[in-house]
């Protein structure tokens, strides 16, 4: 009973999670509309400028937060009030991280390219949802179910039922 009690709570989390994703995509991709709009106001008659140099992105500072911290604090059995993590999450939100653990599935379909991840042995399913970045798709499509896989990415959010979500995932291998 047990079990099909768990199943039951990663489905609803799944299907949460995937609302969740498709209205930030949505909003995500509204702002940029929006924010091109608003730059929209050069002359008419502008001239032609030379070719801008790509410039190298400058590094991302990558915390040192450890999964069993944030397992402690998040993971579906945790005693901590939803309260208390909202306010723990807001030291958490926005980094970035490396982490490594196991493969439980990589999607590319309406929901975007994610990677779910199970970082800890006694999990049921994945404990880790990563939208992925576009230019991850050919490392992404070597990697098998239950392989191993160490990943870059930034902590987005958490929830109830849900597995944590990170964004802007790369995988390092």
């Amino acid at each position: 009973m047990k079990i099909v009690k768990r199943i039951l709570l990663g489905l609803v989390a799944l299907f949460i999670l995937i609302g969740i994703i498709i209205a930030n995509s949505e909003g995500e991709a509204s702002n940029e509309n929006t924010a091109k709009a608003d730059q929209a106001g050069a002359p008419a008659l502008a001239t032609p400028s030379a070719p801008k140099k790509k410039s190298e992105p400058a590094p991302v500072e990558i915390f040192d937060i450890k999964w069993g911290e944030i397992a402690a604090i998040y993971a579906l059995g945790s005693k901590v009030t939803d309260m208390k993590k909202d306010a723990r999450w807001k030291e958490f939100k926005g980094k970035r991280v490396k982490w490594t653990g196991r493969v439980s599935e990589i999607s590319d379909d309406w929901t975007g390219f994610t990677m779910q991840v199970q970082m800890s042995k006694d999990s049921f399913g994945s404990d880790v949802i990563v939208r992925l970045r576009k230019s991850e798709k050919e490392k992404a499509a070597e990697l098998n179910q239950g392989e191993k896989v160490t990943f870059i990415a930034t902590l987005k959010d958490w929830g109830t039922l849900m597995p944590v979500t990170m964004e802007d995932g790369e995988i390092v291998k």
